[in-house]
């Protein structure tokens, strides 16, 4: 496979533009997320950029004007408010839309779990592309051109968490977006609190499915949709949960907490939790008292 970088860009901007090439030390590189470039422009009519294989991570915010976006075989338009988070490394294009002139923040970016990050971002997302309020991330812009204005020892640690940050901060937004939008989150919500107040009896999927009148099988693809979880799988980690603060607060013994959690066969209860957990119930007791 080649893996060439391909790189095709007219750049247009205004002098009041800022950007700032950085080349991180050994020890960012390996312990940190570190900036490769990062910068405030302001384009014109015929700003363009065409990548791939680029080892990088970008980071985009449009503050004013209009920008086309084109990754994963899609196209997306950006005005103000918009971000996008994108892999480099994939083949991706973006350009100015329209007259007036695109003004955007970015930053591109690598290290530490940077792969991950932008993975599970398209994954809760579905799209590089999500809507915000232009301050918070803004003010993020501005610290880390700030801290990189001039050079200093501490400057590529306080880059990292102000990375952190911004990675954090679209993560969060992106969450919140699906939460809203999710169709079935407030099924999602009944379910859970069925699980909690029957978790000291036996919930099978035929069980429950029926006392929410709905076919087993449309129920575990809706309820797996909303949670991301196999019912099963959220039910079991329930049950552990559960065990954990019991075994922490309570005297009760080791098969009473397994009964309290619905897993009346205690062997089963140890080998479960030893499995999910790495100690049994017992040792997971004496550890915390």
């Amino acid at each position: 496979m080649d893996h060439k970088l391909i790189e095709v860009t007219r750049n247009e901007w205004s002098a009041d533009s800022v950007r700032l090439i950085l080349t991180p030390d050994s020890y960012a590189q390996k312990h940190l997320f570190y900036i490769q470039e990062i910068g405030f422009f302001e384009t014109f009519q015929n700003y363009y950029v065409k990548r791939k294989n680029l080892s990088s991570f970008l980071i985009l915010q449009t503050l004013r004007g209009k920008g086309i976006l084109q990754y994963g075989g899609k196209e997306h338009s950006l005005t103000a408010g918009d971000v996008f988070f994108i892999d480099c490394r994939k083949e991706h294009e973006y350009h100015i839309a329209g007259e007036e002139p695109w003004v955007f923040n970015w930053i591109h970016f690598d290290g530490l779990s940077s792969a991950e990050y932008c993975d599970g971002y398209m994954r809760c997302n579905g799209s590089p592309v999500l809507r915000m309020e232009i301050n918070e991330l803004q003010d993020i812009f501005t610290d880390l051109l700030n801290i990189n204005a001039v050079k200093r020892d501490t400057n590529e640690i306080l880059s990292s968490l102000k990375i952190t940050e911004m990675i954090t901060l679209l993560t969060l937004y992106c969450q919140a977006s699906h939460a809203k939008s999710a169709p079935g989150s407030d099924f999602a919500d009944r379910v859970v609190r069925y699980i909690d107040s029957h978790i000291g009896e036996r919930i099978t999927l035929e069980g429950i499915s029926k006392h929410f009148s709905m076919n087993k099988y449309s129920f575990h693809k809706l309820f797996k949709k909303c949670t991301r979880t196999p019912l099963n799988e959220y039910i079991i980690t329930y049950r552990v949960n559960r065990a954990k603060e019991l075994l922490r607060s309570s005297e009760l013994s080791v098969q009473e907490v397994g009964e309290a959690v619905g897993m009346s066969n205690t062997s089963h209860f140890i080998n479960l939790f030893k499995d999910r957990e790495g100690i049994t119930p017992l040792r997971y007791r004496h550890k915390w008292n």
